[in-house]
């Protein structure tokens, strides 16, 4: 049950970014404190 919870959250969160990376190519100052945030 645990890997499942897991593999769901993964599959959510990843469209999740590709539509912040998305908001983040249209501002480019957001850019930089989203590549801070994530590495």
């Amino acid at each position: 049950a645990v890997g499942d919870d897991r593999g769901s959250a993964l599959r959510a969160f990843v469209p999740a970014e590709r539509r912040t990376y998305l908001r983040v190519n249209t501002s480019k100052r957001r850019v930089e404190c989203v590549y801070r945030v994530r590495f």
